[in-house]
């Protein structure tokens, strides 16, 4: 049903985009547990490997504990905080997508600094950073950048985990290998830095452009005077009110009083200021779906409302409508109602003929308040 509390076109969209990033937060979550996994069964594959070919000379216990043990340990302690920041229910989804963003960064400089013998796993610290993309955050991809990539030049130069590598950057070679490695995981950045943007600008075009498409469904359906819905708009909540044979309805429509003789007196500018107020009122109310249906009069359609709801709302407005700056400072007009409740059988135009008869007996005693009842 047509209604100004309902959520936007663009609100949707942007539900959307959360329930999105919310699924991929999860998936993320779960790579990290099973990266994890992966990486331990791997170390185990490649100390047989590497004993077949004759190249371990830690002992067994020395490269379980130091290949195995403590960066799995890491790992799965760093998939466990990622799970529980996931469940959490105080931190925001961005503050999570850091979390895990950065923590999935820390397995791979993990990985990383145990074999850094093995210049491909480069690719292990740039791999968070691509992963970052999905959200289309340019500060999270930024973040998740530097901290890779500060943690593999630190690691280079701090770190001696195997023991079996020479680290001499005095060396121009390996200098050289540290350097290009951080010009590509710059230059990986940069790309998905590129990306992110592309994608930001499709997003906002998309989101202008469903803009633009609900502000003139809203013109077309607006009266520009009063700010309510247009008589367009009724036709189309009565539409919708057909569509739904079992819905609880009531119509009211209010006249003011005597509106003419406010025309006449203080002319059509000082009448359109009633109108003006009186739109304010109705749409103020919070009652109902307020529209207006042509010159001083006005409909209010009312979804599972009693009669004692309606009764009350009408008086409401009313009351208002009276100490509205027009009824204090020039002419007293009041509001007559007439109102009806559909019934079994009843369609939109046969309920909008009862409250207009409704109203046609409310207007016998100004400023009164009808029910419709069939004879």
């Amino acid at each position: 049903m047509l209604t100004r509390n309902e959520p936007s076109e663009i609100d949707l969209i942007h539900r959307e985009y959360q329930r999105i990033n919310e699924k991929w937060l999860r998936l993320h979550v779960h790579l990290t547990l099973s990266i994890a996994l992966f990486v331990g069964a791997l170390e185990i594959a490649l100390y047989f490997a590497l004993r077949y070919m004759d190249i371990v000379s830690s002992s067994r216990n020395i490269y379980f504990i130091k290949y195995f043990l403590i960066p799995t340990s890491l790992n799965l302690g760093l998939s466990l905080f990622c799970h529980l920041v996931q469940r959490s229910r105080r931190i925001p989804l961005r503050g999570k997508a850091y979390a895990v963003s950065l923590s999935l960064a820390g397995i791979g400089l993990i990985l990383y600094s145990v074999h850094s013998v093995f210049s491909s796993l480069v690719l292990a610290v740039a791999m968070p950073i691509v992963l970052t993309t999905v959200y289309s955050d340019r500060l999270l991809t930024t973040v998740t950048a530097l901290s890779s990539i500060a943690g593999k030049v630190l690691s280079d130069l701090l770190l001696q985990w195997d023991l079996d590598v020479v680290k001499d950057f005095s060396d121009r070679e390996q200098l050289a290998d540290l350097v290009l490695s951080v010009v590509v995981l710059f230059a990986i950045y940069t790309l998905c830095d590129v990306l992110i943007r592309v994608e930001q600008e499709k997003n906002n075009v998309s989101i202008r452009r469903e803009l633009e498409r609900q502000h003139l469904r809203e013109q077309a359906i607006t009266d520009p005077l009063s700010g309510t819905w247009n008589r367009q708009g009724l036709e189309q909540a009565i539409a919708e009110l057909d569509a739904n044979p079992t819905g609880s309805y009531a119509l009211a429509i209010l006249d003011l009083d005597e509106f003419k003789s406010i025309n006449d007196t203080y002319g059509h500018l000082r009448g359109d200021k009633y109108i003006q107020e009186l739109g304010k009122v109705l749409n103020d109310c919070g009652e109902g779906i307020p529209f207006r249906f042509g010159g001083d009069e006005f409909c209010i359609l009312f979804c599972n409302h009693s009669q004692e709801d309606v009764l009350a709302a009408c008086r409401s407005i009313q009351r208002a409508f009276v100490r509205s700056p027009s009824n204090r400072t020039y002419h007293r007009v009041t509001l007559s109602i007439g109102v009806a409740f559909r019934t079994p059988g009843i369609n939109g135009d046969q309920l909008l003929q009862q409250a207009d008869s409704a109203l046609y007996r409310a207007k016998a005693d100004k400023g009164s308040i009808f029910f419709y009842h069939q004879s």
